[in-house]
């Protein structure tokens, strides 16, 4: 299983798996390895009561919402035939493995199935590296996965609405927030707004230098501030300036609170 290091959290989240309820053994059974090495033959039909062990933590995922279930049967088929290619439970796939897995396959780009993947290893495998996927991935579907639509929606809701209050009502903004909360909440493990402090800010910053989300963390903090989660505005934002006409629709006594030492 994947170990990931996190600065403090507060307010741990309780995610809907119950990772003690599933058989995580690393090493398939003698049974289990002559199945899935039938799976490899050509046009094998896997049937859903073939290992139960390794299926039913991957449907209590896949099938958790009703999200595109097209996708879900996919991810689900590639999940189980990569078992029989790596002849190793996804349990006991290392970090660099799933991060391999997910650059590398052109099956899963065709198939767009990379949120699923990626959701499947960071709920059942403690995957949170999302920022070494070279892909385009995207973060607000895993989210969406990881914790629940509706938490997801209702959170990015929150904090648009802040956003707004405080005079950030250009449209680029509302299709920004999603992708940005969502890579804050998963490298966080919290979707909730009140868990976003300073650190793990600054920690998924680090983590995605050099792409996007660093540079437009600072919507996030100025939407907190508006939300009063945190006592200012935290001053390390990276994203480009609106070609000099950026406070034009704030509102002018908040750029002042926000340009205080």
């Amino acid at each position: 299983m994947v170990e990931s290091q996190l600065p403090h959290v507060p307010s741990k989240y309780k995610f809907h798996i119950n990772l003690e309820e599933y058989d995580r053994r690393v090493t398939l059974s003698e049974d289990e390895l002559k199945l899935v090495r039938r799976w490899k033959e050509e046009n094998i039909i896997i049937t859903r009561r073939q290992a139960p062990r390794l299926r039913k933590p991957l449907t209590d995922i896949l099938y958790r919402s009703n999200l595109d279930r097209s996708n879900s049967h996919r991810a689900l088929k590639y999940l189980l035939l990569e078992v029989a290619r790596q002849e190793v439970p996804y349990w006991g796939w290392s970090e660099d493995l799933w991060v391999e897995i997910i650059n590398n396959s052109p099956v899963l780009k065709k198939a767009g199935i990379v949120p699923q993947i990626i959701a499947v290893a960071y709920l059942l495998c403690g995957f949170r590296s999302l920022y070494k996927i070279q892909r385009n991935v995207a973060t607000a579907v895993v989210a969406r996965l990881v914790f629940g639509a509706e938490i997801v929606d209702t959170e990015c809701e929150r904090l648009f609405s802040a956003l707004t209050r405080v005079g950030f009502v250009c449209q680029t903004v509302r299709p920004l927030v999603p992708s940005i909360f969502a890579a804050v909440a998963l490298q966080g493990e919290n979707p909730k707004l009140e868990s976003f402090n300073r650190e793990i800010l600054e920690y998924t910053r680090e983590c995605y230098a050099g792409n996007h989300v660093a540079n437009r963390i600072g919507i996030l903090s100025n939407g907190l501030a508006a939300m009063g989660l945190t006592s200012k505005v935290i001053h390390f934002r990276a994203y480009p300036p609106r070609h000099g006409t950026e406070t034009d629709n704030i509102n002018p006594e908040w750029m002042t609170w926000c340009e205080l030492p």
